[in-house]
C-alpha cells in the first residue's frame, strides 16, 4: 500500500468518525425533551419561568435577554414531556424554540414566505402582558 492510499484511508476514517459524532450530537437533548417530568412552574416573568423549566427538565435553555422583556409565561403544572411543557410555557408569548444537542434556544419564529417581518418587541409584549 502506498503513502497516498494510506493517507486517503486515514482521512476517510476520520471523516466517518466525525460524521457519526455529528449525527448523534442532537440525540441526547432530543431524548431529554421527550422524557416525562413533573413540572411546577407558576405563571410569571418569562425569564424566571425558563430558569425553572431548565432546572426541572435538566435541559440548558438559551434566550436572548432582549426578547424576554415584559413577556409572561403560562403556568405549567403536572406531568408532561419537556417539549410539551415548554410549548405550554411559551403559549401566547409569540416565541418558539429549537433544539441543538442538549441546548434549547428560545427565539422569534422565522418569517414564512410572503411574510415581510417577524413580530416586533412591542407585538410580543402585547401578546404576553401580565395585565391582560
Amino acid at each position: 500500500m502506498n503513502d497516498m492510499t494510506r493517507t486517503l484511508r486515514w482521512w476517510l476514517a476520520l471523516a466517518g468518525v466525525l460524521l457519526a459524532a455529528v449525527a448523534g450530537a442532537d440525540r441526547p437533548g432530543d431524548s431529554r425533551l421527550h422524557q416525562v417530568v413533573q413540572f411546577s412552574i407558576e405563571r410569571g416573568p418569562l425569564e424566571h419561568a425558563l430558569i425553572q423549566f431548565s432546572r426541572q427538565a435538566e435541559v440548558q435553555v438559551v434566550l436572548a435577554s432582549n426578547l424576554a422583556g415584559d413577556l409572561v409565561a403560562s403556568e405549567v403544572r403536572g406531568s408532561f414531556s419537556a417539549s410539551s411543557a415548554l410549548t405550554k410555557l411559551l403559549k401566547g408569548t409569540g416565541l418558539v424554540y429549537a433544539t441543538v444537542g442538549n441546548t434549547v434556544t428560545v427565539r422569534l419564529p422565522e418569517a414564512s414566505k410572503g411574510e415581510a417581518v417577524a413580530p416586533t418587541r412591542r407585538d410580543l409584549k402585547n401578546m404576553g402582558r401580565a395585565d391582560e
